[in-house]
């Protein structure tokens, strides 16, 4: 199982604030269809670190990558909305804190707990995973709080998904590679499933990609206030 995390730009020190995430609601989707340039989210930061020369080859050039958006604009704090997909469930919502809000990576440390707010949400997502169903699951951690996490997950429908996730940590933020693979086999999810742990059901949906990826559609970025 692969973390999306693993391809988050500065995941240990960067952050932001919900009012630039724009929480994108799962029901919005059909809207963000109508345009590639539609972002999740827009920033009034003021530095940031660019992607590589590379990134103009990725997205719509690579198969499997055609519904991610190349985002050159390095100054929007989350990446543009996938221009297919529809929603498959609610999206997840999670609470991550130990005195008050913290990282998501945290809690997968067990320095912090864990509250899964809706848990249906969580076991439509599992399933989903489960069934290989095309559509697009999100997950949000700490939403309107000081260190938010958010990801999606954009399953194809011959069982390959497009996994990407972003985070806002104070001051800054960080933006994942968009990162092409194959899901975990079906038996990992049964027993994600089967599991009465919410935290690592949870995770499970977190870390749903298999291990190597076959490509990276979009490069991640981050960037803060100066």
């Amino acid at each position: 199982m692969a973390s999306l995390f693993a391809g988050c730009v500065g995941g240990d020190d960067t952050g932001g604030t919900e009012s630039e995430s724009g929480a994108m609601s799962m029901t919005a989707t059909a809207t963000a269809t109508t345009t590639t340039t539609t972002a999740m989210t827009t920033s009034t930061t003021t530095t940031t670190t660019t992607p590589s020369e590379t990134e103009s080859e990725s997205g719509g050039g690579i198969a499997g990558c055609e519904c991610i958006v190349d985002d050159m604009d390095v100054e929007l704090s989350a990446p543009s909305v996938p221009t297919c997909g529809a929603a498959l469930c609610d999206v997840v919502d999670v609470r991550c804190a130990s005195e008050g809000s913290t990282e998501l990576a945290s809690c997968r440390q067990g320095f912090a707990t864990l509250t899964v707010n809706n848990p249906d949400a969580l076991t439509c997502a599992l399933e989903a995973l489960r069934d290989r169903e095309a559509g697009i699951l999100r997950w949000d951690s700490n939403k309107n709080d000081q260190f938010q996490d958010h990801g999606y997950l954009l399953i194809a429908a011959d069982g390959r998904a497009v996994g990407r996730a972003w985070h806002y940590y104070d001051l800054g933020y960080g933006v994942g590679d968009a990162t092409l693979a194959e899901l975990d086999p079906v038996a990992t999810f049964e027993g994600c499933l089967a599991s009465a742990d919410l935290s690592e059901r949870f995770f499970c949906l977190v870390d749903a990609l298999a291990e190597p990826a076959i490509a990276v559609c979009d490069e991640g970025w981050m960037g803060g206030v100066a």
